[in-house]
């Protein structure tokens, strides 16, 4: 029996498909695994709550919108009280990942800097030094391995999409190309 996973992450991007960090879905998948391994598990937080907690991972493009120059965190989540979900929403600026030497290992140290920020805000129990002296045991030798830059199937953000030729397509590309409906009032 597979259980449902009370932490996952969650990630999207303010830029096209053709532009966002190209990281595979399995980094995100290890890095919710050994959170919930070595933190939620180690600390019982989480683990047996009704509640599932989405951390969105936000790669944002500068813009006046998203003109952050390090991780921004919302500390107040939406909630889905019908799906008994708590989304908490991080922005990592894409533009650190851009000025960077190795932007592949800039992602995953800037995705487990972003989890950090959340688990520290949120939970009293888990303290910075707890994440910095954790981020030593994360298996940067088995992430290196994954492709990069993954292809586009292999990275499954959360505005993914399939077209009617099993293309993956962005949400808002989609939404851009759709025709806008004008309702005239009476």
């Amino acid at each position: 029996m597979i259980m449902e996973k009370k932490f996952q992450i969650v990630q999207s991007s303010t830029n096209t498909i053709d532009f966002r960090p190209p990281i595979s879905w399995k980094v995100r998948d290890y890095l919710e695994d050994f959170i919930i391994e070595n933190v939620l598990n180690e600390k019982q937080i989480v683990v047996s709550s009704h509640w599932t907690i989405h951390l969105h991972c936000l790669f944002c493009k500068p813009s006046p919108r998203f003109n952050y120059e390090d991780i921004h965190f919302y500390p107040k989540p939406r909630t889905v009280k019908e799906n008994m979900v708590k989304i908490y929403e991080i922005m990592i600026p894409e533009k650190l990942i851009l000025e960077s030497k190795n932007k592949y290992e800039k992602t995953i140290e800037l995705m487990y800097e972003a989890i950090s920020i959340f688990l520290t805000t949120t939970y009293k129990k888990i303290s910075e030094d707890f994440m910095s002296d954790l981020w030593h045991k994360v298996d940067m030798k088995y992430l290196l391995t994954l492709p990069y830059p993954a292809k586009v199937k292999e990275q499954k953000y959360l505005t993914d999409v399939l077209d009617d030729k099993g293309n993956i397509v962005d949400f808002g590309d989609i939404h851009k190309a759709s025709p806008i409906i004008r309702v005239s009032k009476p």
